[in-house]
């Protein structure tokens, strides 16, 4: 059995005899979820997210277990899959899908960072497939024809998840309940996350179906007025504004909310159980109804935002480890584990999955009786390295004139073993004599006649040494995102050895445009991969509009 010092099983080891631990990705207080992978024949492999308690007595284990009883039973596309649970050294193990995404809360946060609030459209559309799937599992039939009544107990924005495709999924059914449930919450003790948790969880009240409504109002009610409609200044405070407060309407904090829409919240949100809808696809069905927009055109346009957001600017405002690194990670498994164990060999993509929620929120959904709902993410470790067969060597150059041409690489390989990849360094920019902006200009307007007015009649200035760096600098923050990029298209590097971005960038610092020469790359996934990182680049206010090119240089050397 694990012991309360072992935060995490060792990396590279295989569980259940084809599941690889890759590293941890998130801790609670009863136990660690991993990155991993499930290895098979020919170099098959996908990840997966592999979920371990450090303690199998008493009320943890038995949730544990029941978690992966319940989500068996789910077969449904909004529901995170169970596809393993078994035993290792005593503990439980459970193996999810992997999730190649954020949750909604991590998302909400960045979005009110970013854009002050979320759109009208984008709030309901993200709350639609919660319901969809909340539907599904409340009226689950077994198949002896009885109700498996599943309630699931903990809708909250950490545990919706949304991956880079804009596909949502309800996660984490560790205090979820069934019809012929064995386990009884002990009285006196509240399991869930509070600020979404209904009145009757609170008053000793029967928890059922409309437990589950109940919470998705407040989570799309917080989407739409940017607050928490509950949530007080500690768990008292807390408690009593569930018990007592009645929140503002909708539409007297957003003009944009439908009447329909926020009766149909409020309703949701209604303390009585019985003043709610019936079911969660009457509450779907009633927002439908109060739509002003088209919902195949907002599916659209969400499916934009969410890539632009969470392959852009996201992970690095956020603190979060972006998606390339996590998908590189999985896809280079330590060969010093492989000894002993089944060697497969990393090869196919796949969609991933992970998911972190709070830091004090223990693994397998088991809260305290008092909760901190502060969702913070913990730094991550570095992936694990592997296989010295090649070094790629990419060199940047950012060219506004002739006679201007900043390089930069990225940082020297670390010590042995070294990375199947490796980004060679020069650590000391090329200086050249300042041009001045009309220079500058002059070379933007040949290339680009459709650049704004004003930022050609801008007076003549030395582009100083200060504004090259501060040009490289910002490029060169992003080189792990264009190296992540050649790293998930090894296979690319043959007929793409030299590739340009051409930038057109505004005063502020934003990337008006970006585009891939040679253009035929562009719409494979590598030049896909790395517009991606161009557009998301910030390059810092400037002294006016500039164009410029960013040549790209990799070269395979096989050891």
């Amino acid at each position: 059995m694990l012991s309360n010092t072992e935060t995490d099983l060792s990396s590279g080891r295989v569980l259940l005899g084809r599941y690889r631990i890759v590293r941890p990705l998130a801790r609670g207080g009863m136990g660690v979820v991993h990155l991993g992978r499930i290895e098979g024949a020919q170099g098959f492999a996908k990840p997966v997210v592999i979920k371990t308690i450090l303690a199998t007595g008493g009320d943890t284990a038995q949730l544990f277990a029941r978690e992966a009883r319940i989500v068996s039973q789910l077969q449904h596309a909004g529901i995170v899959a169970v596809i393993d649970f078994g035993e290792v050294d005593d503990s439980h193990v459970m193996v999810l899908e992997y999730i190649h995404g954020y949750n909604l809360g991590q998302w909400f946060r960045y979005v009110k960072r970013a854009r002050g609030e979320m759109s009208l459209d984008h709030a309901v559309y993200v709350i639609l497939p919660v319901l969809e799937a909340l539907g599904y599992a409340h009226g689950l039939t077994r198949a002896d024809g009885s109700a498996a009544g599943i309630v699931h107990r903990d809708i909250s924005p950490g545990n919706i998840l949304i991956d880079v495709q804009a596909r949502v999924k309800l996660a984490d059914f560790g205090i979820a309940r069934a019809a012929d449930d064995e386990f009884q919450t002990k009285a006196g003790m509240f399991r869930g996350t509070l600020a979404f948790s209904p009145p009757e969880s609170l008053e000793g009240g029967s928890v059922d179906a409309r437990s589950d409504q109940y919470a998705c109002a407040v989570v799309l009610y917080q989407l739409l007025s940017g607050v928490s409609p509950f949530k007080g200044n500690d768990t008292g405070h807390t408690i009593t504004r569930i018990l007592q407060h009645v929140p503002d309407r909708l539409s007297s904090l957003r003009k944009d909310v439908p009447l329909a829409i926020d009766a149909a919240i409020t309703k949701a949100m209604s303390r009585r159980p019985d003043d709610r809808f019936a079911t969660v696809g009457e509450f779907a069905e009633a927002l439908r109804h109060g739509m002003n927009w088209s919902e195949r055109e907002a599916a659209r346009d969400f499916a934009a935002r969410i890539y632009d957001d969470f392959s852009g600017e996201m992970p690095i405002e956020m603190g979060l480890e972006p998606l390339a690194a996590r998908d590189a990670a999985w896809r280079e498994a330590p060969d010093a584990s492989r000894v002993s164990l089944k060697p497969p060999i990393p090869s196919p993509p796949a969609d991933a999955v992970t998911k972190t929620g709070p830091r004090t929120k223990p693994i397998g959904g088991v809260a305290s009786p008092i909760i901190d709902e502060t969702e913070r993410d913990a730094p991550l470790p570095p992936a694990p390295r592997s296989r010295p067969w090649v070094w790629l060597v990419l060199a940047a150059a950012i060219v506004l004139s002739a006679g201007l041409l900043v390089v930069f690489l990225g940082p020297s390989p670390a010590a042995p073993p070294p990375a199947p990849i490796i980004v060679e360094k020069q650590s000391v920019l090329e200086e050249t004599a300042p041009i001045s902006a009309e220079r500058a200009l002059a070379a933007t307007s040949a290339a680009a006649p459709s650049a704004a007015p004003a930022a050609r009649q801008t007076p003549t200035k030395a582009l100083a040494s200060s504004s090259k760096r501060t040009l490289a600098g910002a490029f060169q923050q992003r080189q792990g995102a264009i190296q992540a990029c050649f790293k998930q298209n090894p296979s690319a590097l043959a007929d793409t050895q030299h590739l340009s971005v051409r930038f057109d960038v505004a005063s502020s610092g934003h990337v008006n445009s970006a585009s891939l020469s040679p253009a035929g790359v562009a719409s494979q996934p590598l030049g896909a991969c790395i517009l991606g990182v161009a557009r998301s680049t910030n390059f810092g206010p400037q002294p006016e509009a500039l164009s410029f090119s960013i040549p790209i240089a990799a070269r395979m050397v096989q050891h």
